[in-house]
């Protein structure tokens, strides 16, 4: 068995687990061990994936994607950035999408984010749109509807479930029976 109850090959062991939740993220990003650093004095262009925890203390021009992202007061992103976890103490200059973001003091971010769960500490400053992730993804299906979108499978997932939603709140309140 590996840590967090992963597999060595990185899956969650013992088949059916519960859904993570936003403060399993947090505490298994605060848990694990660095696995990658780039160091203050490298600059990379281009775009990034990586798993597992990445520190930043260098530059980065381009996207990044992953799990667990640190970047330190040294460190700087152009680009957009979508992981699990983000603890920034450094500057980004883009897009952050991250189910947990904690925004340091002498944090500096430019752009739009999107996060679960925001933490902002007395000193960092957020120059741009925050918003809720549950919220943005509300409004991302509602757009996707208005402009005429297909029925793919997510969207009708979505609408089946608000159906039954509705089904069950009208069979609570009894409803209307016609006569014959």
């Amino acid at each position: 068995m590996g840590v967090f109850g992963k597999s060595n090959d990185g899956k969650r062991e013992g088949g059916d687990t519960p859904a993570i939740s936003v403060g399993d993220i947090a505490i298994g990003a605060e848990q694990e061990v660095i696995a990658s650093i780039i160091d203050k004095t490298m600059t990379l262009s281009g775009e990034i994936q990586f798993s597992g925890k990445t520190r930043i203390d260098g530059r980065i021009n381009g996207d990044v994607q992953g799990e667990h992202l640190v970047i330190s007061e040294s460190g700087s992103i152009e680009g957009d950035i979508e992981v699990e976890s983000l603890n920034c103490y450094g500057i980004i200059n883009g897009s952050i999408v991250a189910d947990v973001l904690c925004v340091r003091k002498g944090c500096r971010i430019q752009g739009r984010v999107t996060a679960k769960d925001l933490t902002v500490e007395p000193g960092a400053a957020i120059c741009g749109e925050v918003r809720s992730a549950q919220l943005a993804e509300e409004k991302r299906l509602i757009d996707h509807l208005a402009e005429g979108g297909g029925q793919d499978e997510e969207i009708a997932a979505n609408r089946e479930k608000s159906e039954t939603r509705e089904e069950s709140s009208e069979s609570e309140k009894g409803g209307e029976y016609p006569l014959d």
